[in-house]
């Protein structure tokens, strides 16, 4: 499931006005194939807050891990983090290590805004990515910019209200260059899900994203849906992507602080 975690990450303001985001939260999701073969899980986390760059950010983290009986046949343990300021609503620092079957990469990244650059040192990239340089700039960034998990927390915390058929366009760093991702609101649904143990039905919009990239938001199916809660809290709550032969879908379990 090479790069499945992307699935989890990209986001845009596409829910009802939100809510302050928690010093602290735990979300856990449980990745299938066609809804009953699990494959592994995704952590999403708010660990705190912490400085960078002399702005207090908060300090995010995103793990995914494949279960016991793949992990054999192919390993997955992936870690992303991020420092995102949430008074501009931009990432700052932002790591990825990805570890899936043979593929191998990292890099961290910090970014530049007075100079709008994002400065990068990175292991296991190709040559057509990274030059074979273990470290590089990328130009011309935004002056609102955001890396594949801040995304998420840029969305939450947009005030602003989304209806069927409206489109939107994100910039974010993605495989040491610029990404762009088009979203469009398909239309409202209600969604269940095993949540905390128990069978809930929650309110969330159904959303399509398509996106221009050669890294972690690469195509790697025929299509990718989204369900994005509409409550205060705007969680991502299920990610059904079509393959060959059925579908891949990752659904939220666990919420801390619970919804």
């Amino acid at each position: 499931m090479p790069y499945l975690i992307a699935f989890l990450l990209i986001l845009l303001p596409l829910s009802l006005s939100s809510g302050p985001l928690p010093l602290k939260e735990r979300l856990l999701y449980r990745i299938t194939y066609s809804g009953w073969l699990t494959l592994g899980y995704a952590e999403m986390r708010i660990l705190g807050q912490t400085q960078t760059q002399g702005v207090q950010c908060y300090e995010l983290e995103t793990k995914t891990w494949a279960a016991d009986w793949l992990s054999e046949i192919y390993p997955v343990d992936d870690l992303i983090q991020s420092h995102w300021d949430p008074a501009l609503r931009r990432s700052l620092w932002h790591s990825k290590r990805i570890h899936e079957g043979k593929i191998q990469q990292s890099y961290v990244v910090t970014f530049d805004y007075k100079k709008k650059l994002a400065r990068w040192k990175q292991k296991g990239f190709s040559p057509q990515t990274s030059g074979n340089r273990a470290e590089g700039v990328t130009p011309r960034i935004p002056n609102i910019f955001q890396d594949p998990l801040s995304s998420v927390y840029f969305a939450r915390t947009w005030e602003g209200e989304s209806k069927p058929g409206m489109k939107f366009n994100l910039e974010v760093f993605d495989d040491l260059g610029i990404a762009n991702i088009e979203m469009e609101v398909l239309n409202n649904e209600k969604i269940d899900l095993r949540l905390q143990g128990r069978r809930v039905t929650l309110d969330a919009q159904r959303i399509e994203p398509r996106f221009s990239s050669t890294g972690l938001f690469r195509r790697r199916s025929n299509r990718l849906f989204l369900w994005v809660g509409r409550g205060k809290q705007r969680l991502p709550l299920r990610i059904v992507s079509e393959i060959a032969i059925g579908s891949i879908k990752a659904e939220l379990i666990e919420a801390q602080p619970g919804l």
